[in-house]
């Protein structure tokens, strides 16, 4: 699958790589991505050579040039208890 698509599959409610029997998820990325979305943050993350930012305008992906080993995923939103909401 190549990174944009697998990014986005990733946010996707239920989507996860990790299912088993005691196991299912698949809710932290997605519902990370609408607590960004309610308080008006940024959710960027890097991995492999996929790029994705997740912001109150929408979802964006790239293919970078540079190669990530591995998965950095940045947060930000501004801290003042006015904005926060669930």
């Amino acid at each position: 699958m190549p990174e944009e698509t697998a990014l986005r599959w990733a946010m996707v409610k239920r989507n996860s790589t990790r299912i088993n029997e005691d196991y299912k998820g698949g809710l932290g990325l997605n519902m990370l991505g609408k607590f960004i979305k309610n308080n008006h943050g940024k959710l960027e993350i890097y991995s492999n050579r996929g790029y994705l930012i997740q912001n109150e305008e929408g979802i964006d992906t790239q293919v970078l040039d540079e190669t990530c080993p591995g998965t950095i995923i940045n947060i930000s939103f501004t801290c003042d208890e006015e904005y926060y909401t669930v």
